[in-house]
């Protein structure tokens, strides 16, 4: 080392691990370029990938629970189209009206986490992949709640039970496709993560 920098401190000269080296210094070790994050960066980094991941948990898991456990099984159980459309929409009410802050925290924190990594022009492929598969799911989710889910409410309104019931079963398929999204999104973040699967 000291051979390499005639000029260069005992501090400097320790091995690549064992040096300290200040916030936003790049120094080169073993042929490749390190750079170091800021503490408070990181901190703030992985407060936003638990808010991210938590309200993934409770959006996906939710579709799940009520697209494919809750709804068919109400459908079974009820026959008749009014009471089945009532408690569905409350049902889709109550759900949208809880997801609402759990989609903000999702686009809040994912858009941030791309800013505290260096921008857009930093991100791996995978990390590509994931942002633009969630932005699409966020996108269909608003589709969701604007088109046939307020075509639902109209429907209960007026008193259409056979449309509102129609409605709901659109709001299950497109909701399907979210979950379906969901896998190769999750697979992207655990290959930026972990590296690829294969």
């Amino acid at each position: 080392m000291r051979a390499l920098w005639p000029n260069a401190s005992r501090e400097q000269a320790k091995p690549c691990a064992l040096r300290q080296v200040k916030p936003h210094i790049t120094h080169f070790c073993c042929n490749q370029v390190i750079r170091h994050t800021p503490p408070h960066i990181m901190n703030w980094n992985s407060l936003a990938q638990f808010i991210h991941i938590l309200a993934v948990v409770l959006w996906i898991g939710g579709i799940v629970f009520m697209d494919g456990f809750l709804a068919p099984a109400l459908r079974r159980a009820v026959a008749q189209a009014q009471p089945r459309a009532q408690l569905l929409y409350v049902l889709f009410r109550n759900f949208f009206a809880a997801i609402w802050g759990a989609g903000a925290a999702l686009v809040i924190t994912g858009y941030g986490m791309v800013f505290l990594r260096g921008g857009f022009g930093a991100l791996s492929a995978a990390q590509w992949v994931m942002v633009v598969l969630g932005s699409a799911m966020v996108l269909l989710a608003l589709y969701i709640f604007f088109v046939p889910f307020l075509r639902m409410r109209s429907a209960v309104l007026h008193g259409d039970w056979d449309a509102a019931c129609a409605q709901a079963g659109r709001i299950r398929l497109l909701s399907t496709v979210n979950i379906v999204l969901a896998v190769p999104t999750i697979l992207s973040g655990v290959w930026a993560v972990f590296g690829p699967l294969f």
